[in-house]
């Protein structure tokens, strides 16, 4: 498995690997309603160990990272966790935003380009369970933010469901020291795109949850069961 020490480390070396190693596929993508050629990793992983606490720079730096909307869609994922908090990452205030970039959700009806979850709904309620049950159980295996569900099986060739599977939280406890690494599974990413913004957030997340235990970060690791991106988007990643 590689290790790297930065998300944008991380980001530029995967997308270079899947332009050199990937293999040609056609898939079916609801959003364009056709085959498309793609290359693909079938399963495919590696961890970062940053030095210390993550910092600002050094998510948003990271080759395709939209830092409003990291900022907007974090806020969202862990406002009602806290919901009289201002919330805080790194002692940098999260940027308000006004607009509502998910006023559409919902089920997507015969509209296959409208997603049918919010990522934000299935997940700030768990990682309250998870904040409040590592403070009872530091050394918990189990503490696991599910995304991916049931009905999105029934759904998956319809709608839009989750790229996401979950979050895994493992605490690191020994006699000298707290730590908290983080497991983060994709079923599907697309390198050029979500992919930096996903991973972005998920740290983003660890770091915050991290804070709250008042435990240092200790490795974050990646896994998506398929890596992919449209033949003609590799362009240039050399």
């Amino acid at each position: 498995m590689r290790i790297y020490n930065s998300l944008k480390e991380a980001v530029s070396e995967t997308r270079r690997e899947l332009a050199e190693m990937g293999l040609v596929s056609k898939r079916y993508y609801q959003s364009s309603g056709k085959e498309t050629e793609t290359k693909e990793l079938i399963g495919y992983g590696f961890k970062i160990i940053p030095e210390d606490k993550l910092t600002m720079d050094e998510l948003m730096t990271a080759n395709g990272v939209d830092k409003d909307y990291c900022l907007y869609e974090f806020k969202r994922r862990i406002s009602e966790v806290l919901p009289n908090n201002v919330m805080e990452f790194c002692n940098c205030d999260v940027e308000s935003k006004t607009i509502d970039l998910f006023k559409d959700l919902g089920m997507a009806n015969n509209n296959k380009n409208v997603f049918s979850y919010d990522y934000a709904e299935r997940l700030f309620q768990k990682i309250a369970i998870i904040i409040h049950n590592l403070k009872l159980y530091p050394n918990s295996r189990q503490q696991v933010a599910t995304i991916y569900e049931a009905g999105d099986l029934i759904k998956s060739e319809k709608v839009r469901v989750p790229c996401s599977m979950y979050y895994h939280f493992v605490p690191v406890v020994t006699k000298n020291s707290k730590k908290l690494s983080m497991i983060y599974t994709m079923r599907s990413s697309d390198v050029m795109h979500h992919f930096p913004n996903d991973l972005c957030m998920a740290m983003m997340i660890w770091q915050w949850v991290a804070n709250k235990l008042d435990y240092k970060i200790d490795s974050f690791t990646f896994f998506s069961s398929n890596l992919h991106e449209y033949v003609g988007n590799l362009e240039g990643v050399f």
